[in-house]
């Protein structure tokens, strides 16, 4: 499609466009900001959870293992990551897989803030 054939103007209105609640949650870690959507709106059982995670420029998060599969979406910033023993660059539109029970995180060796959309599921 031709960009210059869209007409702008008829963009649909998003003003009631629903929207996912997000809880804040404590870290205690610092730079680190967590808020974790609430899918009960979609449905009840959702076969996976969501969260978006910002890290402050020269903050990183700490060591994180689970039993769930996790993607992570980066949406801001560049960010260093440490995944099974070795670490890797990762920026804007990036995908990351974190396959269950393997250590990872990152660290934000800039000084932009860095944002992060998790996915997990078991």
């Amino acid at each position: 499609m031709d960009m210059e054939q869209l007409d702008m103007s008829s963009q649909a209105d998003v003003s009631n466009m629903p929207r996912l609640y997000a809880k804040k949650i404590d870290t205690n870690v610092a730079g680190i900001e967590l808020s974790v959507h609430d899918l009960s709106c979609i449905s009840p059982a959702a076969p996976m959870k969501t969260s978006r995670f910002t890290i402050a420029g020269r903050c990183g998060t700490p060591d994180d293992k689970h039993e769930v599969h996790e993607i992570w979406f980066v949406a801001a910033g560049r960010l260093s990551v440490f995944y099974d023993g070795k670490w890797y660059d990762a920026e804007v539109g990036d995908a990351l897989y974190f396959h269950p029970l393997k250590v990872h995180r990152a660290t934000n060796n800039g000084k932009d803030e860095a944002v992060v959309v998790s996915v997990w599921w078991p």
